[in-house]
């Protein structure tokens, strides 16, 4: 079949889902095109400069995994949602899809696309990225309720279903959006790329003069508030005590050149830690960072790598909010109390202070679980089902898929 899936701002270096499952829906076989969005130079700090980089990525990304990606002209940004030109819906009925999957149902574009439903050629799939926990919008109460009142009807009326990339009630709360229309299907981690190497651990601790009982810790991603960068700064304050004797080394990789990240470096360097440091890194440059690591930390809110980590073997240690909880309920990793040093700091040191036995076996926990539950390869199909389930609620069942 043909599908198009439609994305705000597709960043085709990134590992997010919608990198990922067009890929692994061409190796099944389809015909796979990415609608997504730019912003003209006008509006972009780097203008020309940054939309050649745009479109050799673009390029590198359609020779690696056969999708077609296709940039439409946006008018602007607003809450970090894209408003499209008009003429984006006729740009994809001309591409004759199968089948449109809009990722973001609360997005621009997906609303857009959930008010038409009734009058498209084909069927509609979206889906929902959202938590309340990263819900920041001051205005999201008044947004929630004109959703329930304008978008939600359309939703029940055309059987749109709305995947929930997340195990949570998120839209049945604040969009009314029955769970009966929104199956879970979850993120995962591509096993190809993601894994333990125990020669490049080696090389790295060799390079970096690293005993062999010294444990890393790491944390990539963000640097900022929401997603806890003094936090974790203030806890690798003060040395780990641990009986064991242990060295407590965080490996920090991403950027800290805004004003917020000058405050957690400032932080960083008055630790009695060592600490090693990286920019932020390519999406396929970052297996050879987690499989140095020991242990990964998530200070804040849940994180997408927490599948790619486990997968390269790094029990987690992150905040105790309901996705966490979740998350490492087999015996994979720990959660401290949210917003709590000296939780934070507790659980690093029960950590240092396992033994190389106990360690090992959360190690073959974190593998396991992602093996036999987040195969991306396995998870992808679980997508392309739902696809073929609404082609044939269509009568489209015919169609080679």
């Amino acid at each position: 079949m043909r599908i198009v899936h439609i994305e705000d701002y597709f960043k085709p270096t990134m590992g997010y889902q919608i990198n990922i499952i067009p890929a692994y829906q061409v190796k099944q076989g389809h015909e796979v095109i990415i609608v997504s969005g730019y912003l003209s130079s006008s509006y972009m700090s780097g203008g020309n400069n940054l939309i050649n980089q745009m479109t050799r990525c673009d390029k590198e990304y359609e020779e690696r995994t056969g999708v077609k990606v296709i940039r439409v002209g946006a008018k602007r940004m607003i809450s970090n949602r894209m408003i499209f030109h008009n003429n984006i819906i006729k740009l994809v009925n001309d591409l004759k899809p199968d089948i449109v999957y809009v990722h973001g149902n609360d997005t621009f574009i997906g609303i857009k696309y959930i008010l038409q439903s009734g009058r498209l050629p084909y069927p509609l799939v979206t889906d929902s990225h959202m938590l309340e926990m990263a819900s920041r919008n001051k205005f999201k109460k008044i947004f929630r309720m004109l959703y329930r009142m304008f978008v939600t009807p359309q939703i029940i009326k055309n059987q749109i279903k709305v995947i929930r990339t997340q195990n949570d009630n998120f839209i049945e709360i604040n969009y009314g959006i029955p769970l009966k229309q929104a199956p879970f299907i979850s993120y995962g981690s591509e096993l190809e790329l993601f894994h333990p190497n125990e020669s490049t651990k080696i090389t790295f601790r060799n390079e970096y003069n690293i005993q062999h009982d010294s444990v890393i810790f790491m944390y990539a991603g963000k640097i900022t508030a929401d997603k806890g960068g003094l936090l974790l700064a203030e806890t690798f304050r003060e040395n780990f005590k641990n009986t064991r004797g242990k060295e407590a080394i965080l490996l920090l990789i991403g950027d800290t050149d805004n004003e917020y990240g000058k405050k957690v470096d400032a932080l960083l360097n008055i630790s009695q830690n060592r600490i090693i440091k990286f920019k932020a890194q390519n999406y396929r440059k970052l297996p050879e960072f987690y499989q140095v690591a020991d242990v990964a930390l998530f200070p804040k809110q849940c994180s997408l790598s927490f599948y790619d980590v486990q997968a390269c073997g790094l029990p987690v240690i992150s905040e105790a909010n309901n996705i966490n909880i979740e998350r490492n309920s087999n015996g994979n990793g720990l959660n401290f109390n949210i917003d709590d040093v000296n939780d934070f700091r507790r659980k690093i040191i029960e950590i240092l202070e396992l033994s190389d036995e106990e360690f090992s076996k959360m190690e073959k926990n974190s593998i396991n679980y992602i093996k036999n539950n987040y195969n991306y390869k396995d998870i992808a199909e679980k997508y392309t089902n739902v696809l073929k389930e609404e082609l044939t609620r269509w009568g489209k069942g015919n169609i080679n898929v």
